[in-house]
Order: C-alpha cells, then structure tokens, then sequence
C-alpha cells in the first residue's frame, strides 16, 4: 500500500540522519514536517473517500427508486394489456438493479478502503508520536552534553593557577595602594589610631634603627 511505502520511506530516512547526526534539532523538526505533510495526505484522501461514498449513497437510493418505479409502471402497462411496454419497464428495472448492485458493491469497496486509510493514518500519527518523543529525547541528551562542556570550559578557566596568581596579584596590589594612600592620609596630618601591639612594635624598630646609627657613628 502507499502509506506502507510513505511509511517505510520515512522511517529509513530518520535512521539514516541519525546516524550522520549532524543537526539533530534540524533534522528532526524536517522529519516531523515530513509527516505531518504526510497525515494531511491522508486525511485529504479519507475525505475524498468519504466525499464518494456520499456520491455512491445518493446514486444507490436513486437507483432503487428507478427500480421500484419500474415496476409500478410494468404493471400498471401489464393490466393496461400494453404487454411490450411492460416489457420495457421490466427491462430498465433489471439495469436499474444492475446498477443497485453495482453501486453496492462499489460502497463495500469505498467503507473498506476508508476503513483502511484510517488504519494506515492512526499508525502514522503513532510513528509521529514516537518521533516527536525522539525529538525531545535527543534534545535532552544535546543540551545535557552541551552543559557539561560549558561547565568544564568553565572550570578550566576559573580553576587555572594563572588565574588563581592574577586575583592574588590583584589582592596584593589593592593592598598596597591601600597601605599607600593611608601613609599620604598620614602625612596629611590625619592622625591614625593604632593597636598597642602595632605601636610598640613600631616604638621598637625606631630604638633600632637609632642604635645601629649610633653604633655605626661612634665606630666612626
């Protein structure tokens, strides 16, 4: 059958672009366009269908109303004794009956093939449901491994000695301008409160340097 064909095309062409998966987004979202052309076929083909049976029924019921007036004509000749004309109502009576048949048969014909097409669509718009499933799955998987590669660039990049070296010569320099500017405050006249372990550390190396400069005048 058609769809059968439609079908298996389809099919093969998604495992043949998985397989390269180059673009899965892309590909997949043809893929589902592809179907969807597809469904709408279909349902375009089941409407014809339904659009002939109603063609068929209509030709059916007039055939058996000709059929049945066919008679009421032969005999209403027949007792008239207009034998040949009965005759000749009978006569369209048997292909008016030829044609109930014919028409019936056809109407088997087109209730099956309907009956089939619906088959066919409610097993494609299954496939579509398990590719549209697919889709989000491989989509997961994408993203999922794209994050993970982001995050290790990012980890790489924020967890490097160089970079742990320049935020500590950042420190260090922000310290030292920091210490500078408190000296120039302090030569300015603005007196600076100290803790008591500072000063006397202070008050030491003053007595320290005044020593050695002492020793080293009177080795003069």
């Amino acid at each position: 059958m058609v769809f059968d064909r439609m079908k298996n095309l389809v099919l093969a062409s998604i495992h043949e672009g998985l397989d390269k998966l180059e673009d899965p987004e892309m590909m997949l979202n043809q893929y589902i366009r592809n179907v969807q052309s597809e469904m709408g076929r279909a349902e375009k083909a089941i409407e014809e269908q339904k659009k002939l049976h109603v063609s068929l029924e209509r030709d059916l019921e007039e055939a058996k109303r000709l059929m049945k007036r066919r008679e009421e004509q032969a005999k209403a000749a027949l007792s008239a004794g207009e034998e040949e004309l009965a005759k000749k109502a009978l006569y369209s009576k048997k292909n008016a009956a030829e044609q109930v048949a014919r028409y019936e048969a056809l109407m088997q014909k087109s209730h099956d093939h309907v009956l089939e097409l619906r088959l066919q669509l409610e097993d494609l718009e299954k496939k579509y449901e398990q590719l549209r499933d697919k889709k989000r799955e491989l989509l997961l998987r994408s993203q999922s491994i794209k994050a993970f590669e982001q995050m290790k660039k990012a980890r790489a990049t924020f967890s490097t000695e160089g970079s742990e070296r320049q935020f500590q010569r950042m420190e260090e320099k922000i310290e030292d301008m920091e210490l500078r500017e408190s000296a120039r405050e302090g030569r300015r006249g603005f007196s600076v409160d100290y803790d008591e372990q500072v000063e006397q550390e202070f008050l030491n190396m003053k007595k320290s340097l005044v020593d050695t400069k002492n020793a080293s005048e009177q080795a003069q």
